[in-house]
């Protein structure tokens, strides 16, 4: 007996809709994670965007501690009741090129407030800027290389606190990923990791990050991180009255976002992070708030 056209149509619609969501899927993996540090690699993934094709993604994060990891790796609270908080807003874009290469750029724009019993110190403008190049040279499981070049945004060296080190960041990163089905449903996951040379007082860096989700139904999507950087001990002491931007740091880092898919080409997406080992910067956490769009 053939089906009846009501089933057909059922069947039809859900193929279409897993369609949709592996193109969004696999386009925005690209985009993952977009935390919005300046230090934190955004974008890691080990897909590239088809060529003209892309991906913009507008994130709002919030960031407040007033507890510090000391050199040993102790979560202390600060004296004399300091604390810190930072608002940032975060564009980030991804832009598909011939030869599986995608062009990336990461911009930012910070307020941060630097506090105690004593006195309060404020500072806003342009932070450390980023532009890429990732090239993905695997398409079974995808893998790829990504370059990243960062730089002083403009902000004024002699404000406190300072939006960022006043240096220049190479950075040489490595990832590989896929997806998969997970009782009917799209799931993927992404590793990578590399190298952070940075110029000035700042220490050069390992990084590496976990990256996974799961498509819970037609609309939502779960996706978490695990991050960590690993200051080398090359650096230099530098005043910068903001604890996340010391200049020789090691920082672990967890977060959980949901993210609601309003149609193939807009998303919104929230969850909270958390600063849950380091050495030589802050702790505590903050949420992050997104809006994607492909293009």
């Amino acid at each position: 007996m053939k089906p009846q056209p009501s089933i057909l149509s059922a069947t039809a619609t859900r193929r279409a809709w897993r369609r949709v969501f592996k193109r969004l899927w696999l386009g925005s993996i690209g985009g993952l994670m977009m935390f919005g540090l300046s230090d934190i690699p955004a974008g890691a993934s080990a897909w590239s965007q088809k060529p003209g094709e892309g991906l913009a993604i507008l994130n709002y994060r919030y960031y407040q501690t007033d507890k510090a990891f000391t050199e040993n790796g102790a979560l202390i609270t600060n004296d004399n009741g300091g604390s810190f908080e930072q608002h940032e807003a975060n564009l980030y874009i991804e832009y598909g090129l011939p030869k599986d290469l995608t062009l990336i750029g990461n911009f930012f724009f910070q307020h941060v407030t630097s506090s105690d019993d004593d006195a309060t110190n404020s500072n806003f403008g342009f932070s450390q800027q980023e532009v890429g190049l990732r090239w993905q040279f695997s398409h079974g499981i995808a893998q790829a290389f990504q370059f990243k070049f960062g730089f002083p945004g403009g902000y004024s060296a002699n404000s406190e606190p300072l939006l960022s080190n006043n240096q220049c960041d190479f950075e040489l990163l490595y990832f590989i990923g896929d997806s998969f089905t997970l009782a009917k449903r799209n799931a993927f996951w992404s590793l990578g990791g590399g190298y952070r040379l940075r110029t000035g007082a700042p220490a050069d860096q390992l990084r590496w990050l976990a990256t996974a989700g799961y498509n819970l139904s037609r609309h939502f999507e779960i996706f978490g991180q695990l991050e960590g950087i690993h200051g080398l001990g090359n650096g230099r002491e530098q005043k910068v009255d903001n604890i996340s931007i010391t200049t020789d740091y090691t920082l672990l880092k967890a977060s959980l976002n949901l993210a609601y898919h309003i149609d193939d080409r807009w998303t919104l997406s929230a969850g909270p992070f958390v600063h849950y080992y380091g050495k030589n910067t802050g702790g505590g956490g903050g949420v992050l708030a997104s809006l994607w769009y492909r293009f």
